[in-house]
């Protein structure tokens, strides 16, 4: 076995697939389910996107801008005049600590709420890690997306 818990591969499967398999393992399924959005380190090729592979991405954006806040650290800023592009995960209470976790060691200090529109339609409110405050030598991103940067 790979060593990856058997509800994140279950995450992988398609919801009508994830929920026969889930009966049929007697797993119950978490009331603790929430979202959320990620645009650097987490998000799908980032630094630390390989222990959450199995974790079903959805592609989707928010308002927001990114800065380049030194070694290569996205920081995001809400503002309605940009967009963010990243992906929307759905994790459990367990998963969202070891995210707690990982932001922390990379210097993100906050967790906030944001609405995060669904490119498949739709709009939800989902968590993001943000540095808090963007230094003032941070560097503004001219993409939506963070991309050609070691994440």
């Amino acid at each position: 076995m790979s060593g990856i818990p058997v509800e994140l591969l279950l995450r992988a499967l398609p919801p009508g697939e994830r929920r026969r398999m889930e009966r049929a393992l007697h797993i119950r399924r978490g009331e603790d389910e929430q979202a959320v959005f990620v645009y650097g380190f987490f998000k799908s090729g980032g630094r630390d996107a390989c222990w959450a592979h199995a974790l079903r991405r959805h592609a989707a954006w928010t308002f927001g801008r990114l800065f380049d806040a030194g070694r290569c650290r996205p920081s995001f800023v809400r503002d309605r005049e940009g967009r963010v592009r990243g992906e929307l995960l759905a994790v459990d209470e367990t998963v969202l600590r070891t995210m707690d976790g990982i932001a922390a060691r990379r210097g993100f200090l906050r967790r906030q709420k944001v609405e995060v529109m669904l490119e498949c339609g739709g709009r939800r409110f989902a968590w993001i890690y943000t540095a808090g405050r963007v230094p003032p030598d941070a560097v503004a991103v001219g993409s939506e997306i963070w991309r050609g940067r070691e994440v």
